[in-house]
């Protein structure tokens, strides 16, 4: 069962140690892997990053992991004994508070940068992975916004650079990107942050509330040398771990989709590249049939319901057309996504889908209302966005 340590026990009788633990240079010593969480839950998931936090401290992992959280609570109906943001070191049955920070803006992606700058000099490691746990809606910054705090109103925007700003500003790559939040895999996300990461793990579609579950993916870190493994069994983990009697549904009761990928960054940008070359080369010609696709898709994403799973829209396209171009695209679509999970309760697992998503819309108004914020971002620019132009602008062939 998840949950297993009390709040009370794990984020507030520990701090009897503070003074101890800050005064240590233990920390200092080189690890093989510093885990940072940048904890954005100055909104409706405080209550929930707390328990996230306690089921950390319930897994078992060794002492050549750090595991270092910055979590950012909210001010109005506080679950904790503190309001503002602190930083806090976490082993197994143990938390401890590193410092107290204050009233801290952690939709500012300056803030996320600074956090993983400190923590990454702070708990030198060989590897590094950064997760981000906080809301998420893909690149949109509409109604669910990504890294929003409430008490700030900011949020950071992806379609205006923010997020790739703060990569840009991070000191130390990350081997593991990790998005602990709901529709972040999509090309236009990727895009924006693939240049500054090794490996990208997240779900194109929503991620429950209880997110990815910690008591079973910390201990992997431990029994997992090489990187692309540990991501890939991280990835199948958040997808059993929703099966009825999974650690996260243990009465079975959860009944909705989850997918989760992992971005081989080598090779994202050869298939994103190949993708744009292919549906710009194509789409004069083919237009309908690009559409006719696109309808053919079973799911959407997010709360703008615009977007597709591109796996699944190729595969729609190839039985439409027998194209042998697409069958290549597949084969590059593989390489940059070396896990690809897909599960939806009652069904079973699914390979045409799961990958990432793109945002494609059906109707006219919703490509004329976005596009202004769409343009901006570093995938439209490759191409697609021609793509879409000639879908639904008359007398046009390229921007």
């Amino acid at each position: 069962m998840k949950h297993v340590i009390s709040v009370t026990q794990l984020l507030f009788i520990s701090l009897l140690s503070l003074t101890l633990f800050a005064c240590t240079s233990s920390h200092k010593a080189t690890r093989d892997w510093t885990i940072l969480v940048y904890m954005a839950a100055d909104n409706s998931l405080d209550e929930a990053a707390i328990s996230d936090i306690e089921e950390m401290a319930s897994a078992q992992f060794s002492d050549d992991i750090n595991l270092i959280i910055q979590i950012d609570h909210r001010n109005e109906y506080p679950v904790s004994d503190y309001t503002g943001a602190e930083r806090i070191h976490v082993r197994p049955a143990s938390v401890m508070r590193i410092s107290k920070l204050g009233e801290i803006d952690s939709g500012d992606y300056h803030e996320m940068a600074r956090f993983f700058n400190w923590g990454a000099d702070a708990y030198p490691a060989r590897r590094y992975a950064y997760v981000i746990w906080t809301h998420g809606n893909n690149w949109y910054n509409y109604f669910n916004k990504f890294c929003p705090d409430a008490n700030a109103n900011s949020s950071i925007n992806v379609s205006q650079g923010e997020f790739a700003a703060a990569m840009t500003l991070v000191d130390h790559r990350p081997d593991i990107l990790l998005l602990d939040a709901c529709n972040m895999q999509s090309l236009e996300v990727a895009s924006e942050i693939a240049p500054y990461a090794d490996f990208i793990i997240g779900s194109e579609t929503s991620v429950p509330q209880d997110g990815f579950p910690y008591q079973d993916i910390l201990p992997l870190w431990d029994t997992h040398p090489q990187t692309i493994n540990l991501c890939s069994d991280i990835a199948l983990s958040f997808i059993n771990s929703y099966n009825p009697f999974g650690s996260q549904n243990p009465d079975g009761s959860f009944e909705n989709k989850v997918s989760c990928s992992v971005v081989d960054t080598r090779y994202f940008s050869q298939f994103t590249a190949a993708l744009s070359d292919f549906v710009v080369a194509e789409v004069m010609d083919n237009k309908f049939t690009f559409t006719e696709a696109r309808d053919m898709v079973d799911f959407e994403f997010n709360d703008l319901e615009a977007d597709i799973d591109i796996k699944n829209y190729l595969q729609k396209y190839f039985d439409l057309t027998g194209d042998p171009q697409v069958t290549q695209l597949l084969t590059l679509l593989d390489a940059a996504f070396p896990a690809q999970w897909f599960y939806e309760h009652p069904t079973d697992y699914s390979d045409l889908s799961g990958s990432a998503s793109v945002w494609f819309p059906k109707y006219e108004d919703q490509f004329f209302n976005l596009v202004s914020d769409y343009e901006g971002m570093s995938y439209p620019q490759q191409g697609w966005l021609t793509f879409l132009d000639i879908i639904f602008l008359t007398n046009v062939t390229s921007r």
